[in-house]
């Protein structure tokens, strides 16, 4: 939305003396790598890989290279440390601390709703939305979630009377949901529990959300990443939740996405 919130951050670190490597996701710009198949997994090989990198440099403190992580980046900052001893801190900008399905399915039900939505419309759609998210786990591969996920919505729309001119609608709506979600990535997403990683984090962890973040519910996620971190034995934490910012640490109004361009 031309915001460049990362830039800022990067602007203020090194003003005060912390260097900042910033880089393209694989795939993306002029990183090379192929994003298909990747999940938040490979991109946390990525991420230390960057690490690395930095190990090489002799004017860093390599005691304190740490990661900072927005959304999904701070995920991937925790599966990072969880596999590596050598990274010297995290900051988890609106980190997941919950399985990604209910995550999910916490921020479809607070944006339709803040949204207006109707209660019934909300529960509905997340009732479908669940059984997805269940079939895309729970099959082994994507073409065998494809067929389930249209056996079940085919037997969903049977059961609701569905006449056949809204059937065809209702039908493609649906398709579009399932190939949204059908990939590597999203799969990875939907079945992963950030707290297996958290707990296996042994550096200090700074974790931020604003309050009106409707994409990862503060109260919710910043007690899992706390709760995972403890369960590890892990007591260097630090949550913090700021009153009316969004998702993008924007002072906001409602903390609806349709908001985000619209902020100075």
């Amino acid at each position: 939305f031309n915001h460049k919130p990362f830039l800022v951050i990067s602007d203020y670190l090194t003003r005060n003396g912390i260097a900042v490597l910033r880089y393209d996701d694989r795939g993306t710009a002029s990183s090379g790598g192929n994003r298909n198949n990747a999940t938040s997994e490979t991109l946390a090989s990525d991420a230390y890989s960057a690490v690395e990198f930095l190990a090489s440099r002799p004017e860093i403190n390599h005691k304190l290279t740490g990661l900072a992580g927005h959304s999904e980046g701070s995920l991937i900052a925790a599966i990072t440390a969880a596999n590596h001893n050598d990274i010297g801190l995290i900051v988890s900008l609106a980190g997941p601390g919950i399985r990604g399905e209910d995550l999910i399915l916490r921020q479809s039900k607070d944006i339709m709703s803040l949204s207006g939505s109707d209660t019934a419309s909300v529960n509905e759609y997340s009732r479908v939305m669940s059984h997805l998210y269940n079939i895309i786990v729970t099959e082994k591969d994507q073409k065998s979630a494809y067929i389930s996920a249209m056996q079940w919505f085919n037997t969903y729309l049977d059961g609701k009377g569905v006449p056949p001119e809204k059937r065809k609608d209702e039908t493609s709506v649906f398709v579009k949901s399932v190939v949204a979600a059908n990939n590597p990535w999203f799969r990875y997403f939907l079945a992963t529990d950030p707290k297996q990683f958290w707990a296996k984090v042994k550096c200090p962890v700074l974790a931020l959300n604003g309050e009106k973040d409707l994409q990862v519910y503060y109260r919710d996620n910043l007690t899992g990443i706390s709760e995972g971190l403890k369960s590890g034995g892990n007591k260097q934490i630090k949550t913090m939740s700021f009153a009316g910012l969004n998702h993008l640490f924007q002072h906001c109004k409602t903390g609806l996405t349709t908001e985000y361009a619209t902020i100075e």
